[in-house]
């Protein structure tokens, strides 16, 4: 869990960017607020909380051109991710002597390498894997 540094504030959540948004009320800047009931996300702006808004209400605007796909999304980051699967892009490549593997997304290749190779590919590991020490 990640805690709000603010005196006084007993505010804990699982993400640290849910306590970085959290923090904006301190500073008097503008939040975000997502209006369903059981839901508690705050964004830093409003086309973040519009697209949190898709998960709930189940739209997904953004959807695949290509004829014979049924694919959408609800945000243009996750479609540029299927766009490259299409056009079979994968940019993070496997540095193992020998080996062919590449992949999309960067987790992907880290999963791939810890699981076949038993190493962590080089580059800016998640904050959240250094914080519980497995780096």
């Amino acid at each position: 869990m990640f805690s709000c540094d603010f005196a006084g504030c007993a505010f804990t959540a699982s993400q640290p960017s849910y306590v970085r948004n959290h923090a904006r009320l301190h500073k008097g800047q503008p939040v975000f607020a997502c209006n369903v009931a059981e839901c508690s996300a705050h964004f830093a702006n409003a086309p973040a909380l519009r697209t949190h808004g898709y998960w709930h209400t189940g739209e997904r605007p953004y959807v695949c051109a290509l004829p014979g796909c049924e694919y959408s999304t609800v945000n243009n980051v996750l479609m540029r991710m299927h766009m490259m699967r299409h056009n079979d892009i994968k940019p993070h490549a496997c540095i193992w002597p020998g080996c062919t593997f590449s992949s999309v997304t960067r987790p992907a290749l880290v999963k791939h390498a810890l699981k076949e190779h038993n190493f962590r590919p080089p580059g800016k590991p998640c904050k959240h894997v250094q914080r519980v020490g497995i780096d």
